[in-house]
C-alpha cells in the first residue's frame, strides 16, 4: 500500500477501532437476544469473560489485515522470535514494578487490604487485560510508533507516541493529576523503548498486561482511575496524602509509581542506545 505514514497510521487505527466497534455491536445484539435486556448475575460474568476473547480475536485479525495490506507480509512485530522469553519476562517485569511501587506506598500507610475475593472472580480481569492491552498495544506500539519512526527517527517517535498515548488517556480516564499525566507519560516510553529494543509486540504487551493485572486483579487497585474491586482478589483501600496513595486515581496518582517507571524507563531507553539500535531521520528529506 503505498502513501504517507499518516495515511497508513489513519488507515490502520480506523481499520483496528472499527472492526471493533461494530464487533462490540453485534456481540451487543447477541447478548440481548440470549439474555434479555438484564441479563443475571451469572449470564454477566459469562459476558464478560468470553466477549473481551473474541474483541482481542478481532483486533489481532484486523492488524495482521492492515500489515497484509500495507506491507503485503505477515507482521514482523509478531513473528516468535524469543516468545516465550518476552511473553514470561514482560509479564514479570510489569507485575514486580507494580508490586514494588505498590510495596513502597503500604510502608508508607498509603494502602491496605480490606477483604479477600474467593480465586476464581479474577477471571474476567484475564481476558479483559488481553483484549485492552492487545488493543493499545497494536495500535500505539504496533502501528504509531513504527510509522513516525519510518519518517522522524527513533527518538522523536518515542516521545511523540508517548504524548500522543498520554493525551487520549486524559481525554479518556476521570480527572488525571499532574503526577498521574507524568506516570502515564513516563510508562509509555518504558513500553515504547521495549518495542523498540526488541522489535516485536510480546514485551510491550506483556509489559503492559502484567501491570495492569497486577494492579487491579490482584490488589485491587484502581486501573488509570476505573474502580477494580468487582474484579480484584484483593479489595485495596487508599490512605494518605494523594501524592502518596493516588487518591481515588489509584496507585498510578502516586509520586512513588511515578520515580519507579522513570527509573525502568530511562534502563530500556539507555540499553536503546547503547546498543546503537536507533533509527535515524528520513523526513525532511536534505
Amino acid at each position: 500500500m503505498q502513501g504517507s505514514a499518516l495515511a497508513r497510521m489513519i488507515f490502520g487505527v480506523t481499520l483496528i477501532l472499527g472492526g471493533t466497534l461494530g464487533l462490540v455491536v453485534v456481540l451487543q445484539q447477541i447478548v440481548a437476544a440470549l439474555f434479555g435486556p438484564t441479563p443475571d448475575m451469572g449470564a454477566q460474568r459469562t459476558v464478560s469473560t468470553v466477549g473481551p476473547v473474541l474483541l482481542a480475536a478481532m483486533v489481532f485479525g484486523t492488524y495482521i489485515l492492515y500489515h497484509r495490506v500495507v506491507n503485503d507480509c505477515w507482521p514482523v512485530d509478531l513473528r516468535a522470535i524469543n516468545l516465550g522469553r518476552d511473553l514470561g519476562g514482560g509479564t514479570l517485569a510489569g507485575a514486580g514494578l507494580f508490586t514494588v511501587a505498590l510495596g513502597a506506598v503500604w510502608l508508607a500507610g498509603g494502602y491496605s487490604v480490606i477483604a479477600v475475593n474467593p480465586l476464581w472472580i479474577v477471571l474476567p480481569a484475564v481476558t479483559g487485560v488481553v483484549f485492552f492491552v492487545g488493543i493499545e498495544e497494536t495500535i500505539n506500539r504496533g502501528i504509531i510508533l513504527p510509522e513516525l519512526e519510518s519518517r522522524l527517527g527513533s527518538w522523536v517517535a518515542l516521545v511523540f507516541s508517548s504524548v500522543i498515548f498520554t493525551a487520549y488517556h486524559i481525554v479518556l480516564t476521570t480527572n488525571p493529576t499532574a503526577v498521574a499525566i507524568g506516570v502515564i507519560f513516563g510508562a509509555s516510553i518504558l513500553i515504547a523503548g521495549a518495542y523498540l529494543l526488541t522489535r516485536q509486540l510480546w514485551l510491550p504487551i506483556a509489559l503492559h498486561a502484567g501491570w495492569n493485572f497486577t494492579q487491579g486483579a490482584i490488589f485491587g487497585v484502581a486501573v488509570s482511575g476505573n474502580d477494580a474491586s468487582s474484579v480484584a482478589l484483593l479489595v485495596g483501600e487508599s490512605a494518605g496524602p494523594v501524592w502518596l496513595s493516588g487518591g481515588q486515581y489509584g496507585l498510578e496518582g502516586s509520586v512513588v509509581t511515578l520515580a519507579v517507571v522513570t527509573l525502568a524507563g530511562a534502563a530500556v531507553v539507555w540499553q536503546f542506545h547503547r546498543r546503537g539500535l536507533a533509527v535515524p531521520r528520513s523526513w525532511p528529506r536534505r
